[in-house]
């Protein structure tokens, strides 16, 4: 019975997954198992960083913690990618990747910008907002690009 297998995370460097067998095994949704594809391999590393590499660390939620920590948040439809930041009083974050590349800011724009109409027409983030509690962050590579994005969302309600 095999339960985990490796694959390449780039050039001479393996990483390991679970199989669909080794995610029954451990009572988790097979869809979760197997091989991550490029742009997944992206989004980890990118948030990977983004939560260990400030002063205080973030800690990345998964579905369960976020349903049992925010009960009266929706318990089904969530992306992936929330995060809790213990800095300040603590809040609740969504951590989201510009896939976009150098160009395409707008792109970016109209994805973040649907994510906040999403996140506040929901009572539960409502709340959280209003209290200062949440937030939604882009992760780019590029400081030009961040710069653009962060004028125009200026001028977003």
């Amino acid at each position: 019975m095999v339960l985990i297998r490796s694959a390449w995370l780039y050039q001479g460097v393996r990483y390991w997954s679970l199989t669909p067998t080794g995610a029954a095994h451990c009572g988790l949704d097979p869809e979760r198992a197997g091989r991550l594809s490029e742009s997944a391999k992206l989004r980890a590393f990118a948030l990977l960083q983004f939560c260990c590499l400030g002063e205080e660390p973030r800690r990345r939620l998964n579905t369960a913690e976020l349903i049992g920590t925010f009960p009266d948040l929706p318990s089904s439809g969530l992306p992936g990618g929330y995060y809790f930041d213990p800095a300040g009083g603590g809040r609740m974050g969504l951590a989201r990747l510009d896939a976009h590349r150098q160009g395409r800011w707008d792109r970016s724009l109209q994805s973040l910008r649907e994510d906040i109409d999403r996140h506040w027409r929901q009572p539960g983030f409502r709340r959280l907002i209003q209290a200062a509690r949440f937030e939604i962050t882009l992760l780019t590579i590029f400081p030009e690009k961040a710069s653009r994005l962060a004028a125009a969302l200026a001028e977003h309600r």
